[in-house]
């Protein structure tokens, strides 16, 4: 079964067979709450811009001026073409295309845990008329699936959770905490109310 939507920005799921074409739509906390824009003016009432000026004070950059400016450790300027990326042994890496619209496996159910060892940094809102019968199932029992996701051409991807509520269908861009929360494995032994806190081996006479 194949449930598509023709929409340029779609994930493409392949559940246990079952394909689903989602159109998704980024959540924002502009598009939440709207935003406000402070504007300084100067006395006739007409915007200023920012602006930096260089250490020989020869040159007025805009606001953006350098933004897209590369430097090598020679502090010589470098075309965007001429970067590359490597691995942390020095060896080049190799462009990974955007996962939109090209079919991804999608697993699980996951553990709630595995879910909550991430830090969510996007969420997307997926179109509920889209996803495949078993897919819709599976979440409107509550689990929670994950694929990978590039939403551009780059070195590498991030798990993407796929999750449903009372609210609709949503998929979480999340990254790993890179950290594991700590037990405590051997019980600590009572406290002696009794003993002398003062008590211990260190003698002051060696000082």
């Amino acid at each position: 079964m194949v449930v598509s939507c023709a929409m340029a920005r779609e994930i493409v799921l392949n559940f246990d067979g079952e394909v689903s074409s989602l159109p998704i739509d980024r959540v924002t906390r502009e598009k939440l709450y709207g935003r406000k824009r402070r504007i300084v003016v100067d006395e006739h009432g007409e915007p200023c811009e920012s602006a930096q000026l260089t250490i020989d004070g020869a040159t007025l950059l805009p606001s953006g001026g350098t933004s897209l400016v590369y430097v090598d450790t020679e502090f010589q300027m470098l075309e965007r073409k001429e970067l590359l990326a490597v691995s942390a042994t020095g060896e080049e890496l190799e462009a990974i295309p955007s996962s939109l619209g090209a079919e991804q496996p999608l697993n699980g159910p996951v553990a709630v845990e595995h879910f909550l060892d991430h830090t969510i940094v996007a969420v997307y809102a997926l179109s509920a008329d889209a996803v495949g019968e078993a897919l819709a199932a599976a979440l409107a029992a509550g689990g929670i699936f994950e694929t990978r996701f590039n939403y551009t051409r780059g070195f590498s991807t991030s798990p993407l959770f796929v999750l449903g509520n009372e609210f609709g269908l949503w998929g979480l861009v999340g990254e790993p905490t890179g950290f594991a929360y700590l037990r405590r494995d051997v019980a600590l032994a009572d406290d002696d109310d009794d003993a002398d806190p003062f008590d211990d081996d260190l003698d002051f006479e060696m000082f």
